[in-house]
């Protein structure tokens, strides 16, 4: 993964200063651990209770209610893609659900569209949605 683009793109979409406190970068301690472990771990959010959203290079990494799971990239823009279209502009987002992962941690909308910009970088197919080929 290009850091340079990863880098234009958060300037451009501001999720660390969205994210403030919560925002995790390539040398946050969680990326660090992910990254420690074989995962191609980037960045994301962490809030104080210990959920997190990272985006990686092929997954995105969660923990959020007590469960932790690895989501495909592709899945992950295609439910924000369409819980974006669901909800709007005005309202806000902590959590959002996504089939067969349970509830993801998003903060609020604005980290939210922040970290779907930041995930379509990584997004290189699109989703398997189950559907005949």
């Amino acid at each position: 993964m290009n850091i340079d683009a990863i880098n234009t793109r958060l300037k451009k979409n501001k999720l660390p200063e969205l994210a403030g406190e919560d925002y995790c970068g390539m040398q946050s301690p969680l990326v660090m651990h992910l990254r420690e472990r074989g995962k191609l771990a980037y960045l994301g959010i962490k809030n104080h209770k210990g959920e997190y959203t990272i985006l990686g290079e092929n997954l995105v990494y969660v923990s959020a209610e007590d469960k932790e799971c690895e989501i495909p990239i592709n899945v992950f823009v295609a439910a924000l893609s369409g819980i974006a279209m669901q909800l709007g502009k005005g309202t806000d987002v902590e959590y959002i659900f996504i089939a067969n992962w349970g509830n993801v941690w998003m903060k609020n909308n604005f980290t939210m569209t922040a970290l779907w910009n930041t995930a379509l970088l990584f997004n290189s197919s699109p989703p398997d949605l189950g559907g005949t080929q």
